[in-house]
């Protein structure tokens, strides 16, 4: 009789804790921030995501290193500060949304200011004061963001870097990612619009 009694018990016991555990895990998953790529936005007025909605962006390590390549010689090296930013599969921008509603992602965006101070030095129409003034102020914003805390050595300013050819080592997101995303996007809404890139498209338009 006794053990009727302890068995039923337990029986009550578990039953218990099992609808505690399931209301613990039903308020629990009630609270959860829901990933990006669960959120359904309408991608009209501000209905839309903060960041480019990528999973699983991995994290690689990155160390500072001389280049003969990036000069500031403006018209000279536009090509390559070019390729960087604005020969992007879509030159920055990317469509999101049922309506390919059109965004530029900051890192382009970072880049192009660069490509425009670059061309400041050969006094191109485009690289205006008031577009300069633009992209060093978002350039100067983007590194408060960034917050990058990575130590380097504090010799810089006295360094040769003719032979001293690289510095600090930095982690930072896998930009080849995001410039594999790009790329799929803009196969998509090519795909979908039948239009392209304009191969006589002038190199010095805006983002």
């Amino acid at each position: 009789m006794s053990q009727g009694r302890g068995g039923s018990t337990i029986l009550v016991l578990l039953l218990t804790l099992s609808t505690l555990n399931l209301g613990y895990m039903l308020f629990y998953w009630s609270r959860r921030p829901l990933l990006e790529s669960e959120i359904y936005y309408s991608f009209r007025g501000h209905d839309y995501p903060e960041y480019l909605p990528i999973s699983d962006l991995e994290y690689v390590h990155m160390t500072d290193e001389e280049s003969i390549h990036y000069k500031a010689d403006g018209y000279v090296s536009d090509p390559e500060w070019f390729s960087m930013a604005d020969l992007a599969a879509g030159s920055g921008y990317i469509c999101l949304g049922p309506d390919d509603r059109i965004f530029a992602v900051s890192m382009f965006h970072q880049m192009h200011c660069l490509r425009m101070i670059n061309l400041a030095f050969t006094k191109a129409p485009i690289a205006t004061p008031a577009h300069l003034q633009h992209c060093l102020n978002y350039l100067r914003q983007g590194a408060l963001c960034s917050a990058d805390t990575s130590l380097e050595s504090g010799d810089f300013e006295m360094r040769n870097f003719t032979w001293e050819r690289t510095g600090a080592t930095h982690t930072c997101r896998d930009w080849t990612q995001v410039y594999l995303n790009m790329e799929q996007n803009f196969v998509s809404w090519e795909s979908k619009t039948g239009r392209g890139h304009d191969e006589n498209e002038d190199s010095l338009s805006p983002i």
